[in-house]
């Protein structure tokens, strides 16, 4: 996320920072499950894999903070101490709910199992007495690598880092085109006083997921159209793409 956000950040400089940070993470989150579907088409679902992408992020990462080329600039500049305590708790209070064990019926009976079935036979495997594994599996690549590296709450993690990425994208969005940062924390507000959106978020569900990408094309298109650039019109296309490839 952190070399995504360099890399847009760069590319996007005149946009607020909560969007390129949130716009990075995205981006971060479809190249990881990208990744997976590719180890998971040439068999090489290993642990060790996972934890060599694991090494190989955290050092570009490290050269990206040493080299400085990520943003300086506040996230949350402007914020007052009462709005900033706010966005803490509900960030807190999504937290606990990723720890929660995982009891949704489409988790346990596809969203979490299948991805499992592909790690024992360390690739994909054809499943013809299911329909739901015919499905798009954009967000389940996501759950296979907690799966390969840890158990049911690390899959459930990468709900909370789609929730951090909507959280950013609304935040951005709003301080971009109202040019106040109040419409994007009532934006989130809104989104997550719906109690079938904290559900998705404490569920491995493939929703979120979906509406995160969906969003992010969106965002990208509507500067495509703002200020000409094409990479803009690229970038929504390929955040489209996922959004498909998830639901």
């Amino acid at each position: 996320a952190i070399w995504s956000s360099a890399v847009l950040g760069r590319l996007l400089p005149k946009l607020p920072r909560p969007l390129v940070y949130g716009l990075g993470l995205t981006l971060a989150l479809g190249l990881t499950s990208t990744l997976f579907a590719l180890l998971s088409f040439s068999h090489a679902l290993y642990p060790a894999a996972a934890w060599i992408a694991i090494l190989a992020s955290c050092v570009a990462a490290a050269a990206c903070i040493v080299s400085r080329v990520h943003a300086e600039a506040a996230l949350f500049e402007g914020f007052s101490k009462f709005q900033f305590a706010c966005l803490t708790a509900l960030i807190a209070f999504l937290w606990i709910g990723t720890l929660l064990p995982e009891i949704a019926y489409d988790s346990l009976v596809y969203h979490l199992s299948y991805p499992e079935l592909y790690i024992l036979n360390h690739g994909f495997t054809h499943m013809p007495f299911s329909f739901y594994a015919d499905f798009p599996q954009a967000v389940e690549m996501l759950y296979l690598f907690g799966l390969l590296i840890g158990d049911e709450i690390t899959a459930k993690a990468f709900q909370f880092l789609i929730a951090i990425a909507i959280i950013l994208v609304m935040l951005g969005v709003g301080r971009h085109w109202s040019r106040d940062h109040r419409m994007g924390l009532l934006a989130v507000a809104a989104f997550f006083s719906m109690p079938m959106m904290l559900f998705n978020v404490w569920s491995c569900e493939s929703d979120i997921g979906a509406c995160l990408f969906a969003v992010a094309a969106l965002v990208m298109m509507a500067l495509w159209m703002e200020q000409g650039l094409c990479g803009y019109a690229a970038l929504s296309g390929l955040f489209c793409g996922w959004a498909m490839g998830t639901k």
